[in-house]
């Protein structure tokens, strides 16, 4: 997601997908993110945030769904956050 919009996401499954930071999601400068009963599973991150990335003024909310079995080389396999929640 780039730089200054919003996204939702609702009853969806990221899984299977590689990345250097953010190997399910990536929010990048700015982003607001809604995700919704929604699953991350099984993401790899060559750097940070196997499941999800989140950058600098960006914010995210998870209400139901999981985030489990993400992979990254420093210590966030989960979520990598340098935004807001």
């Amino acid at each position: 997601v780039a730089s200054g919009g919003s996204l939702r996401i609702e009853g969806s499954t990221l899984s299977g997908n590689t990345a250097k930071y953010g190997g399910g999601l990536a929010n990048e400068s700015g982003i607001r993110t809604q995700i919704l009963d929604s699953f991350i599973f099984n993401n790899i991150a060559s750097r940070e945030g196997g499941g999800l990335y989140n950058g600098l003024n960006s914010s995210f909310l998870m209400t139901g769904g999981q985030i489990a079995g993400n992979q990254a080389t420093d210590p966030t396999p989960g979520v990598a956050s340098h935004g807001g929640g």
